[in-house]
């Protein structure tokens, strides 16, 4: 059975859902694993993610209030209880370990270079937990900084399963919030450091999720109401073209 690890932000999520509805229709044997820590956008979130799960590292909790949180992963992991949440983390680390050492490919996509550093751990988070705006700090993550992340994703999911084939993307969806202008510079920031990644690594891939998307689907029309976000017909394009790069 071919096995396809999914990483990164919700552009992963939108891919792998489909690529499972795929297989089933199709009577695929494909086993689909999509952010088991939940979303994650910035490349330094990711790297921290497969460290934890390649080396088996214990996460870094915080206590705020009278919860327990995460802040490497999605909001949702958080709890009353210190020893439930790691259970939950171990839980997920232990199954995330077991599926990428029998898995084909992973894949790896990229949402921004803009990250949040917790300032009471000197922390860069992959989400705020809603935590009060005054505990982070808000910085551009600069090419080195991206590049040294992706050195290491690559580095914890060959040392699980040497021969993995890695490919990045990055997600076409526009982190508006950030403001136009930081998205332009955040995105070109991951794709010069992807360029470069692949310079040093010639076995890496790269899927042009952001190129199609920006390049060939320009109109409007493949825009959700929000104008941020594919809509789902601009992801079956996108989509399409996957499948026939991946040769299924």
């Amino acid at each position: 059975m071919a096995q396809y690890f999914f990483l990164g932000s919700c552009f992963s999520v939108e891919i792998s859902q489909r690529l499972t509805e795929y297989a089933k229709n199709n009577s695929l044997e494909i086993s689909v694993l999509a952010n088991p820590f939940g979303t994650l956008f910035a490349p330094s979130a990711i790297a921290d993610t497969l460290s934890i799960v390649a080396y088996k590292q214990e996460p870094q909790l915080v206590e705020v209030g009278n919860h327990f949180h995460c802040l490497t992963f999605a909001s949702k992991f958080q709890s009353l209880q210190e020893s439930e949440l790691k259970e939950t983390i171990q839980s997920l680390q232990a199954a995330s370990f077991n599926f990428l050492k029998q898995t084909k490919k992973a894949i790896i996509t990229l949402g921004t270079a803009w990250v949040y550093e917790y300032l009471p751990n000197n922390l860069l988070v992959g989400n705020c937990h809603r935590i009060p705006n005054h505990q982070f700090k808000k910085r551009l993550l600069s090419t080195s900084e991206v590049i040294q992340s992706l050195n290491k994703i690559i580095t914890s999911l060959k040392s699980i399963h040497p021969e993995i084939q890695i490919d990045f993307t990055i997600s076409p969806v526009r982190h508006l919030r950030d403001g136009l202008l930081e998205n332009t510079i955040s995105k070109s920031i991951l794709r010069v450091a992807v360029y470069e990644i692949m310079n040093q690594h010639t076995e890496i891939g790269y899927f042009p999720a952001f190129e199609i998307f920006n390049e060939e689907l320009r109109d409007k029309s493949y825009f959700r109401e929000d104008f941020a976000h594919p809509n789902d017909v601009a992801i079956d394009i996108i989509f399409e073209k996957w499948l026939k790069n991946e040769h299924i």
